[in-house]
């Protein structure tokens, strides 16, 4: 699927009857796509990139505005208010994903993951250790079944 540019997205936003967004030097303060131009210093017409805006578990708005910016290692993203001043953001897009949540649902979903292989891993000992296997087992379905993409 190829990235619309920023004036095919302003265009069709228009002509579906909606408020088509407007390149702004104000800083996002929602999550959501956006596009952004201006923090190529050496170009004095910087073409503009698509990127992504997230709240962090700590509630701070970051922006994926790196050298690889489909980077999903949040922690090497920006602050979104440490950012220039004279960026340009065009945004949040019409059609967004739930960017906010997708990077709390990896971290949740991989320390789910590691805490089914390790419980697994204490199964074949349970008969020395007291433990409610019955409550244990219910936990490791219920995170199986998560993991999966159904409901817990």
């Amino acid at each position: 699927m190829q990235a619309q540019t920023p004036e095919v997205s302003a265009e069709k936003a228009t002509t579906h009857g909606q408020q088509a967004p407007q390149w702004t030097n104000a800083k996002p303060t929602v999550p959501g796509a956006y596009w952004v131009r201006g923090f190529r210093i050496w170009e004095p017409d910087s073409r503009a990139a698509l990127v992504e805006v997230a709240i962090n578990d700590g509630g701070t708005l970051l922006c994926n505005i790196n050298d690889s910016n489909t980077n999903d290692q949040t922690r090497e993203w920006s602050w979104v208010e440490d950012l220039a001043e004279r960026f340009e953001w065009l945004g949040p897009l019409g059609v967004t994903v739930a960017v906010e949540s997708s990077t709390r649902e990896r971290a949740l979903s991989h320390a789910l993951d590691m805490a089914i292989r390790s419980l697994d891993q204490l199964v074949p000992y349970l008969g020395k250790v007291p433990a409610d296997v019955g409550l244990l087992n219910e936990a490791l379905m219920a995170g199986r079944k998560a993991l999966q993409g159904g409901a817990a």
